[in-house]
């Protein structure tokens, strides 16, 4: 069986939703990928906005395990769903070592196979979802002039208010980056995916490479 690297699978995923897996809607719905959460250390590989904002961990054949509890731990804090891609050469680990309410998906070159479906998380970390908002959105949210107060105090203060309306906040100012570049990506993408067609996604556009 062919090995699958990461942006490989990446790629497969893509093209699945945008031939209508999982019900995905490009008019209604869109894709970030390589979205930056946790303080900008951690990468979500693949969110799609829709209902729930529902993000993807990707582990291809060249990939590892080794850090993906703490990953997982990560995404939960921000993402109401989460869902782990991964290939045959990991999926027996994955499926006794990811929490519970972590979905799973193996995939190979030719077939998606969803192992389990996520469950949809209720508590997000209020803290970890302000981090997309800057100081002006914040002082919006808060009502406030923020010229005389810090980011860090003003992201303080921004924590007593409901989890809700800070989600919400977060995950509008989210998609709103995200929604552009997907307009982008369906119009300039061609019959097949290139490398810079993903890398559009993300904001980051190189030399072509053609993946499949």
């Amino acid at each position: 069986m062919k090995q699958l690297s990461a942006l490989h699978i990446k790629a497969l995923l893509v093209q699945a939703l945008l031939n209508g897996q999982f019900r995905f809607n490009s008019e209604r719905d869109c894709i970030g990928l390589e979205v930056p959460f946790s303080e900008n250390k951690r990468l979500a590989d693949l969110v799609l906005f829709r209902n729930h904002v529902h993000a993807f961990e990707i582990k291809g054949d060249f990939d590892n395990l080794t850090k993906l509890k703490s990953q997982l731990f990560d995404y939960h804090k921000v993402f109401e769903k989460v869902t782990l891609i991964t290939t045959t050469k990991h999926i027996k680990r994955a499926s006794i070592s990811v929490p519970p309410k972590t979905g799973i998906i193996l995939l190979n070159d030719t077939q998606i196979k969803v192992i389990r479906r996520p469950k949809l998380t209720q508590k997000l970390s209020k803290s970890s979802l302000l981090m997309f908002l800057n100081k002006m959105d914040i002082a919006k949210l808060l009502k406030c002039k923020a010229n005389a107060i810090s980011t860090d105090e003003i992201r303080r203060l921004a924590e007593r208010m409901p989890l809700k309306i800070i989600k919400k906040a977060a995950y509008q100012k989210m998609r709103g980056r995200y929604s552009d570049l997907f307009k982008l990506f369906l119009r300039d993408k061609g019959t097949k995916i290139h490398l810079d067609d993903l890398r559009s996604l993300t904001g980051q556009i190189n030399q072509k490479m053609l993946i499949f």
